[in-house]
């Protein structure tokens, strides 16, 4: 039930938009709107369940967007097609993130997420699903994880870093 993420870039400065996007399981998609991210940029993320929404948002704290933030939010209803994420055959990614647009094949830099949190309305299954999160790649670049905690009501996932790399 958890997750294990518009400033124009100055000229000659590589960047790329960062969206927050999830398919919906009637096959649309919720995609936010996009924020820059250039080489050595440092995006806060935090996702969190209340009130029967989950909510992500992602925050440029240093590089060429500093400043920008987005957010997405979708229901429960919305993600999970009930009110609650009883199904045992629900996806665990809540919304992820990704590199978008025309230049993606130009990815030639890291993109540094930092203190990343993502909380829980309740603390089933919290610690297992987010101590299992890995660095790992899908042949589209590399994510490397590090720094993982568990906060101490167990319902709050915390990482330092989430780095994606380019292939």
């Amino acid at each position: 039930m958890l997750s294990c993420l518009a400033l124009l870039a100055l000229a000659c400065t590589p960047a790329l938009a960062i969206s927050l996007g999830l398919v919906l399981p009637d096959g649309n998609s919720a995609i936010s709107q996009g924020i820059w991210a250039d080489e050595g940029a440092k995006i806060t993320s935090t996702v969190n369940f209340s009130g029967g929404q989950w909510t992500q948002t992602a925050n440029v704290v240093s590089g060429g967007g500093s400043g920008n933030s987005v957010t997405e939010t979708v229901t429960a209803n919305q993600y999970f097609n009930a009110p609650c994420a009883c199904d045992s055959h629900t996806n665990f990614f809540v919304i992820e993130s990704e590199l978008d647009g025309q230049q993606t094949g130009d990815w030639n830099f890291d993109v540094t997420f930092t203190d990343i949190s993502i909380t829980a309305a309740t603390t089933d299954g919290v610690s297992a699903l987010c101590s299992g999160a890995t660095s790992h790649s899908d042949g589209n670049g590399y994510v490397t994880i590090s720094g993982y905690s568990l906060s101490s009501d167990g319902k709050t996932c915390n990482w330092s870093t989430m780095i994606l790399s380019p292939p």
